[in-house]
């Protein structure tokens, strides 16, 4: 999986957290802002499982562009964006 690490300028990163079953997932968080790297999307996602005291995000590779943490009834999903070229 590619960690982005700012050399390709096309590729950015955005976390989500969403809420709800497996068949209707509604985001109630989502980046403002790109990311070039996933560390720094991973601090977004986690400053926000702090606010909401949802303990320590664990996360799990789900495919070659994302991440993803199941908490209680959401999930946290790191994602690679590509930037129009």
């Amino acid at each position: 999986m590619n960690s982005g690490n700012g050399s390709d300028n096309e590729i950015v990163w955005a976390a989500v957290f969403a809420l709800g079953s497996p068949t209707a997932i509604g985001a109630i968080r989502a980046s403002k802002r790109l990311h070039w790297t996933q560390k720094e999307a991973r601090r977004e996602a986690e400053r926000w499982a702090e606010e909401m005291r949802l303990g320590p995000l664990q996360w799990e590779p789900a495919d070659e562009q994302s991440v993803v943490d199941h908490c209680g009834d959401g999930a946290v999903v790191l994602r690679i964006m590509l930037l129009p070229g």
